[in-house]
Formats: structure tokens, C-alpha cells, sequence
């Protein structure tokens, strides 16, 4: 298969999956300039063993072509979902994404909100009852998307897949699916399921539609229930409230304040691990490492 044809077998998937025209924009233009880089050096064919040898040292081509370190990463990043997607579909047999790793460390500085502004983010959108339209139920909805990524630490794409039955309502739980096609259960607490709870009855209420196992919890009222929201629909709702509050926290920044609030509360790096979707143990410690050196930058900024 060559590069090009691979390139729109993912993309037609990434629409299935309701992603945003942006995301879909910036896939198309990283792969198309995989392929122009690939057949600089005459590679073309995604199941050879040069397009390997090529895919694996992209890092160093990407590097050595000027791109700053944030394009660097991104692009690697979307390479290796490329490859994930050709060998689960079987166009490759090997996974050669699993060899692509990022040999230099590449991160964006993150301004973690403090107690009291995470406090007046849980109360920003207010609970309305009864709900007579639609932008009623938006506030809702946003109200409860916020709360649970307050309350839990989930990653904006895992509330944007969130599906009706993954909800383990007696036993206060989720199951999660990552990007990745991984799947985790995850306790969470009482008030979230509560705040969930309380969501899907006044939803079911007002569009008169029982909930099925496969409905989508969050959405918006041209897909009703069977679409995912976008996860940069689901960014906007959280910048929305916390600009208006005067702060700059992003979706995940309020899973870091929550990823650093339970890393007070267990020394346990394999329950972290689990909890929160890392990959190993190393990569949790990589995390909570930054973040502190971060909340440390930005607590000196804020004694000037």
C-alpha cells in the first residue's frame, strides 16, 4: 500500500470517529508531508522495510528540517497513530509503531489552577431545572462535562467517547477506552456519579428518549445521543468558564490538578498508572515531575 492511499483509509476513519474539521485539517497535513519527505528518498510503499527504517528515524528528518520542538512532537505523534491504525487494520504485519518513540523531551509549560479557582470552576455553569430549550440543557450538559473532569481526571477525548453504558452506576465506576484501544475501570467518586445521575434523567426528560447502552452521555442536538462531541467543542466549554473567571486552565490542566491532588494521597506509581491512563510508571513519573517544577514557576510568579 503506498503512502497516499493509507493516508485516506485513516482520515475517513478519523470522520467516523467525529473529529473536528481542525483535527482532521492537521492529520492531512502531517501525513502529506510524511509522504512528500518518504518520497524525497524514493519511498513510497508503507510495507517495506526502508518505509520502517524511514518511519523509526522521522524524529531526526523532522529535526533536521527545522520544525520547532512542539511541530516535532506532533507530527511523530501523528505518525505513530498512522502506523497503529494500518497494522490494526492488517495493512502492515508488523507494529512498527510501537519502535517509534520520542528521543528528546518535548513538553508545554502547564499553569495548574489552584483550590479556590478549581472551586469557582465547579459552581461557573449553573444547574437549571426544568429545562425549557436548548441552550437551558447546554448549560447543563457543560455543567456536568466540567464537574466530571473536575471530579475525576478524565482525558477530554474519554468524556468526548463517553458511551450510556459505560456508566457503572451501583458500582460507582467507568469504563474507559483510550485513543489507543485501551480500556481501563476506574472508581470515581460518589458526587460524580450523582452529578451523572442527575444529567441523563433531566436529559432523558427533556428530549422524551430513553438512554441506550450505546448512546454517547454528551452530545449535541443535531446527533442526539449518537455522535461523540468534538473534543475541541468540549475545550471551548472549559475555556469559556475559565476565561470569564480571569484564568487560562485548559481540559488538561484540570486533569493534572486532579492527577496531583491523588498523587498526594497514594505513593502507589502502578495505581497512578492505571488510574490515569499512563502508559508505564515512567511515564506517570516524567508527568508529576513537570507539573511540580511547573506549580513551583508559578507560584513564584505569582510572590512578584
Amino acid at each position: 500500500m503506498d503512502i497516499r492511499s493509507g493516508r485516506e483509509h485513516y482520515l475517513l476513519q478519523l470522520e467516523k470517529l467525529n473529529k473536528s474539521r481542525h483535527t482532521l485539517k492537521q492529520y492531512r497535513i502531517d501525513l502529506e508531508q510524511l509522504e512528500q519527505f518518504a518520497n524525497e528518498q524514493r519511498i513510497d510503499d508503507v510495507t517495506t522495510d526502508r518505509f520502517a527504517q524511514f518511519a523509526v528515524a522521522y524524529e531526526t528528518v523532522l529535526i533536521d528540517k527545522g520544525f520547532k520542538p512542539t511541530s516535532v512532537r506532533r507530527k511523530v505523534s501523528s505518525l505513530r497513530s498512522f502506523l497503529r491504525f494500518l497494522h490494526t487494520g492488517g495493512w502492515l504485519s508488523e507494529p512498527i509503531h510501537e519502535r517509534i518513540v520520542h528521543t528528546q523531551a518535548y513538553r508545554v509549560e502547564t499553569t495548574l489552577p489552584t483550590l479556590e479557582e478549581v472551586a469557582a470552576l465547579y459552581s461557573f455553569y449553573p444547574w437549571l431545572e426544568p429545562v425549557e430549550s436548548y441552550a437551558e440543557w447546554t448549560v447543563v450538559r457543560n455543567r456536568t462535562i466540567l464537574r466530571l473532569m473536575i471530579d475525576t481526571g478524565m482525558k477530554v477525548n474519554e468524556i468526548c467517547q463517553l458511551r450510556y453504558g459505560q456508566i457503572g452506576w451501583h458500582e460507582e465506576e467507568l469504563s474507559l477506552y483510550g485513543r489507543e484501544g485501551t480500556f481501563r475501570t476506574v472508581d470515581v467518586p460518589r458526587r460524580a456519579i450523582l452529578n451523572l445521575n442527575d444529567y441523563v434523567a433531566l436529559t432523558a426528560a427533556y428530549f422524551d428518549d430513553d438512554w441506550q447502552s450505546t448512546d454517547y452521555v454528551f452530545f449535541s442536538d443535531r446527533t442526539m445521543k449518537k455522535r461523540a462531541m468534538s473534543e475541541r467543542t468540549v475545550e471551548r466549554l472549559v475555556q469559556r468558564a475559565t476565561e470569564s473567571l480571569g484564568t487560562s486552565s485548559r481540559g488538561s490542566e484540570l486533569r493534572y490538578f486532579r492527577l496531583l491532588q491523588k498523587a498526594l494521597q497514594t505513593e502507589d506509581e502502578d495505581v497512578l498508572t492505571e488510574r490515569f491512563g499512563y502508559r508505564s510508571a515512567a511515564q506517570l513519573e516524567q508527568r508529576l515531575n513537570w507539573l511540580l517544577v511547573d506549580q513551583k514557576k508559578t507560584k513564584k510568579n505569582d510572590e512578584k
